[in-house]
């Protein structure tokens, strides 16, 4: 196989331009009359198309493609003969991101430990030789930091040198986007060459012509890399992030007041984010007016719905929206398709569903009821339940009983089919979900990571990792959003010790509603914290969330509803710049 292989001439197609070519392998294999060259072909183009997560240590290649209970290729599938075949390629061509995989994989099923150590230090070889070029995609960012997690455990001083110099040389000439991306890759691995040259760095690519939230997420990275020591620095680079959101939030209040709440939640995140001894007069200032603004700019958002109804669920036309994404032409614009195929659930919508609803059968809502759970718990008793949301407690049961059953069928008609035909097109990485949560004012600065490895998680269809990052996340965010409209988040007991309040009772808190939207607290309570309903957070909390339900309706319909409040936001934040950009070509014609 290898003779046959090596004869066809493949390592040509491996390019500065295509340094991984899955495409031109599999058009080449198919030429090829010979099967073992077939064979082999396609055992590189495995390689080649393997999605590489260079900060998983445990399992750094996953499947290029899974669907339906199956999945393509990845480095345990191999057969003791093709790890074998790998290994004579792995030299075939030196200095590509091709060679340091296929040398990365034999490590990977090597048991000898002295082969191990070989191997392991070839791939990192081959990653140095092959570098970051100006195209710095995310292959190139990730095989830079499984490198680099490779050289820190060999303790490979060398290499590890040599990484931090491609690493810096990357960094110096790339743009906005690049340079963040690589500055992200080099702090996440603990390659930390020189603080005050990166910091200064990423602030001087703020300027006015990229995207604002591009801007503040550039800032937020110069924040990470400027010294702990250096509290005047960090205090005035956050007042400017607060500044840039401020100012766009100004902007955007002529086409939409709720991006420009957005906007303004997140300048006043960023302000509260200064140490109050380092605050000028003017960030307190808008500290103390921003609640108001927010909150005013929220209730104008009330003016920009549409509500919808319908007479029953017709599962049809998400049906049909799903099939449409495969014809995408990128992630993003199946992404806004995906999402706009099924808005969010209004409060007044469910309220109107369930009173129709009862009106139309009420001799079924004579008596009471009770609700049991699969382990045989009464959760539910209609006699001594409590209204929420200035709903009575029989209209709001059957809302949330609605809720769960047109949730289960969004899941099995649109959230499921979406995402996998979603994850089989594009396979976006844990950097970019980190980038869309950025921008989300509902997320607080503590959390966004757990968040996005939460969305990263869902999206791949690990959905117990996922839902034990997001429903605690939630409920942070809550709180985050509670303490900024000057709502108590926590309780002072008689002995000074003070606990936090729980997301039922933070919900339930005077003004909670209006500070998140009440649509958005509608779901909250829906999804996370209604007995009735999953109540995600109790149950993952206690532990009682089994690994059959962690796959189930409930976890999707979470994950969904977390995604909308990363996504959105950041879509509006692509097409402030966009209109930007149409305004500046119009003038230009």
């Amino acid at each position: 196989m290898f003779r046959d292989t090596t004869a066809t001439g493949w390592h040509a197609l491996v390019t500065v331009e295509s340094p991984l070519p899955l495409e031109e392998l599999g058009a080449l294999a198919q030429e090829v009359s010979s099967e073992a060259a077939k064979r082999g072909l396609g055992l590189i183009a495995t390689v080649a198309g393997m999605a590489l997560h260079g900060d998983d240590w445990f399992r750094p290649y996953h499947p290029a493609w899974q669907m339906d209970g199956q999945r393509s290729l990845v480095p345990e599938d191999f057969s003791d003969e093709e790890v074998e075949f790998l290994s004579l390629l792995a030299d075939q061509p030196e200095g590509s991101q091709l060679s340091a995989r296929l040398a990365d994989i034999v490590y990977l099923r090597t048991r000898d430990r002295a082969d191990r150590y070989r191997w392991a230090k070839l791939a990192v070889e081959r990653w140095v030789q092959a570098g970051i070029t100006d195209a710095l995609s995310w292959e190139q960012l990730a095989g830079w930091s499984r490198a680099a997690n490779i050289a820190a455990r060999f303790r490979l001083v060398d290499l590890a040198r040599a990484l931090t110099d491609v690493g810096v040389d990357a960094f110096n000439k790339a743009h906005a986007m690049g340079a963040l991306r690589v500055a992200q890759t080099m702090r996440e691995a603990r390659y930390v060459p020189d603080n005050e040259h990166f910091e200064e760095q990423l602030e001087s690519l703020v300027v006015g012509d990229i995207p604002v939230f591009l801007q503040n997420v550039l800032l937020e990275e110069a924040i990470r890399w400027t010294p702990s020591s250096d509290e005047k620095k960090k205090a005035a680079l956050r007042a400017r992030v607060g500044d840039l959101w401020w100012d766009e939030a100004e902007l955007r209040q002529a086409d939409s007041h709720m991006v420009a709440r957005d906007h303004y939640a997140n300048a006043l995140r960023s302000y509260r984010a200064v140490p109050a001894r380092l605050r000028d007069p003017r960030t307190v200032d808008r500290i103390n007016r921003l609640p108001a603004i927010v909150r005013q700019e929220g209730e104008r958002t009330l003016d920009e719905m549409h509500l919808t109804t319908t007479d029953g669920i017709d599962i049809s036309e998400w049906i049909e929206g799903v099939e449409a994404i495969a014809d995408a032409d990128s992630l993003m614009s199946a992404l806004v398709s995906w999402i706009d195929m099924a808005p969010l659930d209004t409060l007044e919508h469910a309220k109107e569903q369930a009173r129709e609803q009862m009106a139309e059968h009420p001799i079924a809502f004579l008596f009471g009821h009770s609700t049991i759970d699969e382990k045989g718990r009464k959760v539910y008793d209609s006699r001594t339940a409590v209204g929420r949301m200035g709903v009575p407690a029989d209209v709001w049961s059957v809302m949330v009983r609605n809720y769960q059953i047109a949730s289960g069928l969004l899941c099995q008609s649109h959230i499921v089919p979406g995402i996998r035909k979603l994850s089989t097109r594009w396979r976006p990485t844990l950097a970019e979900f980190r980038l869309m949560v950025e921008t989300s004012p509902f997320v607080p600065l503590e959390i966004r990571d757990n968040y996005a490895r939460g969305l990263f998680h869902g999206y791949y269809g690990h959905h117990a990792e996922s839902v034990h990052l997001l429903a605690p996340a939630i409920e942070a965010c809550v709180r985050s959003v509670l303490q900024q409209a000057g709502i108590e988040t926590s309780l002072i007991k008689d002995d000074d010790t003070e606990s936090e309040i729980g997301l039922t009772g933070l919900l339930d808190q005077p003004g909670a509603d209006e500070a998140l939207d009440v649509d958005v607290s509608w779901n909250i309570r829906a999804i996370f914290a209604d007995p009735m309903g999953q109540n995600l957070r109790n149950r993952v909390a206690h532990g009682l969330v089994s690994s059959d339900e962690s796959q189930g309706e409930g976890m999707l319909t979470a994950w969904w509803f977390a995604f909308r409040l990363a996504f959105v936001p950041y879509f509006n934040a692509l097409s402030r710049t966009q209109t930007q950009r149409n305004d500046v070509d119009r003038e230009g014609v």
